[in-house]
């Protein structure tokens, strides 16, 4: 994130368009796992900026897998790939932490006929590769169990039709699309913000 101007005043729109009259008392942000410590900063001051507001952050890959239904406090280690526009994020969780995480960047493109951004087929062909190398730095003890429950999808390029086939069998794991995979972020965002307090601290980190 490199415009912190254009960031407030987005974010104000989308207070303004979420009826929010008042400062709330708290906005959670959902963070790439893979953003710098200067990227954090900008996207809070932005978000702070525009709420008025002290701001937590929750790596978003977890937000993704916490709105596609997982349980928070789920002590199993599982398997989570985010799709989004311009970023993978793939990830072993357990017990609302990121036990391993790998991000691939790349440039979303919009071709003629389709206006939603497309997941170019070079970043198509590393997803397995990278979810591979992942899983090989993890103990048997992780790896075993998160291989057995299968990849989580989600974000909005997980609706690709071949995609979870292609990686079922690339990987020889089940593979699940979220419901409504676009909007699990937003979801799990949601969740955790009308979770217990003490669940919610135990997630979000409040921002310096």
């Amino acid at each position: 994130m490199t415009d912190v101007q254009g960031c407030t005043q987005l974010t104000r729109c989308a207070l303004l368009d979420a009826a929010v009259v008042a400062p709330p008392g708290e906005l959670l942000l959902a963070v790439p796992a893979a953003a710098t410590a200067a990227d954090r900063m900008r996207a809070v001051t932005a978000v702070r900026a525009a709420g008025g507001c002290p701001v937590s952050t929750v790596e978003a890959v977890l937000a993704a897998a916490i709105g596609a239904g997982r349980a928070v406090t789920d002590a199993r280690p599982y398997l989570v790939m985010d799709i989004g526009a311009g970023v993978v994020e793939m990830a072993v969780v357990a017990r609302w932490r990121l036990v391993r995480a790998r991000s691939i960047r790349y440039l979303p493109t919009v071709s003629a006929g389709h206006p939603d951004p497309r997941l170019p087929q070079y970043v198509q062909e590393q997803l397995a590769v990278e979810l591979r190398r992942m899983l090989t730095d993890l103990p048997p003890r992780v790896r075993v169990p998160a291989r057995a429950r299968g990849l989580l999808l989600t974000g909005g390029c997980a609706v690709l039709p071949s995609l979870p086939g292609r990686l079922a069998a690339q990987l020889a794991m089940g593979v699940h699309v979220a419901p409504d995979p676009a909007r699990a972020t937003i979801r799990g965002l949601a969740r955790l913000c009308l979770a217990p307090a003490g669940v919610r601290e135990a997630v979000a980190r409040p921002a310096p």
